[in-house]
């Protein structure tokens, strides 16, 4: 065997027995095919067992995470050189209307209403532009992550996921929204969380392709 299928077999071994993320190993197989280190075959049996090795560890909802959760399981720090909104101000939320809907099914009539609207001005105006994808409820998980001294897998549920162009480029065209009726501050937990995953999207989705 090649040392550089060696190293990719030993990067699918089994989590018990290796430090390193999932992640970290999809990336190393990738990276082997993209440098002609190894096949297309190898690299499909490398996913397989990667996925395997996934299924051996507890799924944990996003939405039951707190913020601080979130931000740690995610290992999310905050960019203090990013200066793009340091102008924005800031905008307060307005107080609910006496007439607001009382359910989250009502609420996401509105927030349909107001997506496929804007979806259709879109399209309309730039009848060349890349197309604009929206998807409702679409499960997902990530993982592993270090969470409360165990390793488990963080399951997503998005209420809908906004892009546009390739799947390889989504986690740079990607909208997240999550609706909430009062308790805002769940969802900003929950979108933060969403919007960190999305960040290894194009390695997750590479690798699903091939092994179709």
């Amino acid at each position: 065997m090649s040392k550089s299928k060696a190293t990719t077999q030993k990067a699918a071994e089994s989590p018990a027995r290796e430090k390193v993320s999932l992640l970290d190993k999809l990336k190393l197989a990738v990276k082997d095919y993209l440098d002609r280190k190894v096949d297309e075959i190898q690299l499909r049996k490398t996913a397989e067992e990667v996925n395997k090795a996934s299924k051996q560890y507890k799924a944990v909802q996003i939405s039951s995470l707190s913020l601080k959760e979130v931000v740690k399981a995610l290992n999310l720090k905050h960019d203090t050189k990013d200066g793009e909104l340091q102008h924005v101000p800031q905008v307060p939320l307005p107080p609910p209307p006496s007439r607001s809907p009382s359910t989250e099914a009502s609420i996401r009539w509105i927030i349909d209403t107001l997506l496929l609207n804007a979806h259709r001005i879109a399209a309309y105006q730039l009848p060349h532009a890349q197309p604009s994808n929206v998807q409702t409820e679409r499960s997902y998980k990530y993982g592993p992550v270090s969470l409360k001294r165990e390793r488990v897998m963080l399951s997503a549920r998005p209420d809908y996921r906004i892009w546009y162009g390739e799947d390889e480029a989504v986690c740079l065209n990607v909208l997240i929204v999550e609706a909430k009726k009062t308790d805002i501050e769940s969802g900003v937990a929950q979108a933060l969380g969403y919007m960190g995953e999305y960040l290894t999207m194009p390695i997750i989705l590479y690798i699903r392709k091939l092994t179709r």
